[in-house]
């Protein structure tokens, strides 16, 4: 008994029974001779192409979300990206965030909430104090290259007879030990990884992540010098600075 399966002609819908001999030259389709002719498809096409022409409505809307799009990505997503393109009229009423000054006393209880040493033990600034004056390096940029660099020249030409120095960052402590091991570093390197140390002493604030140095004098606790605007060539210079300042400042 033969086989057959059913066809469907894609063009006239009519169905033909053909023997399945699995060769492609069994197929016997009868096309209609009168199936769209150049009438009918010119008809089509043209309401085709009439159906895709929005309309002035549709228009209308598309500029509605072009607009609110622009808008949108302008307050949000420019102002976010790039801070100081930012065109705010009433950025000059915005009061200016309290810095530091010479004889003001330093934040010292937050020593021990925030910082931690390279074995994960809280340090109070009492266990940092000696007779000398401390000089505290800090940066807010995790894992900074060129802090790296700056502890090694302070490392080397840090004038170890007239203050003490630390070091405060927020990486985590492992890093922090392994970085001290490995570069042999004769000072603390403590790790704020909450930041909230760095954000006290205002070394990260909304506008400015830049390293600064602190001096602060033992006895009272007060700082005596703050610098800014270091790297690893002008930090030794800085330090020096700084310990002048401290003299000025104590006398």
């Amino acid at each position: 008994m033969k086989k057959f399966q059913k066809i469907e002609d894609t063009k006239t819908g009519k169905i033909e029974k053909i023997e399945k001999t699995g060769s492609i030259s069994a197929l016997e389709l009868k096309p209609n001779q009168n199936w769209r002719d150049k009438e009918s498809l010119m008809a089509e096409d043209s309401n085709r192409i009439t159906n895709d022409i929005p309309s002035k409505d549709e228009y209308g809307i598309f500029d509605d979300l072009l607009e609110r799009s622009s808008e949108l990505m302008t307050r949000d997503g420019i102002e976010q990206i790039l801070p100081e393109m930012s065109t705010d009229e009433n950025a000059h009423l915005r009061p200016e965030p309290p810095k530091f000054e010479p004889n003001d006393f330093a934040p010292l209880e937050v020593w021990a909430t925030a910082l931690k040493d390279t074995e994960k033990n809280s340090v109070p600034y009492s266990a940092i104090r000696t007779h000398k004056p401390l000089v505290v390096i800090a940066d807010a940029r995790k894992e900074d290259f060129d802090m790296k660099k700056v502890l090694l020249e302070l490392n080397k030409y840090f004038p170890k007879e007239t203050a003490d120095l630390v070091a405060i960052t927020p990486n985590s402590c492992s890093y922090n030990k392994k970085m001290k091991k490995k570069s042999d570093l004769f000072f603390d390197v403590l790790s704020d990884e909450s930041k909230e140390w760095l954000r006290t002493y205002m070394v990260e604030t909304e506008d400015s992540r830049d390293k600064v140095l602190f001096v602060i004098e033992p006895k009272f606790g007060k700082f005596t010098a703050i610098e800014g605007n270091i790297d690893s060539l002008n930090v030794i210079d800085k330090v020096l600075d700084a310990l002048k300042k401290n003299l000025k400042n104590i006398k």
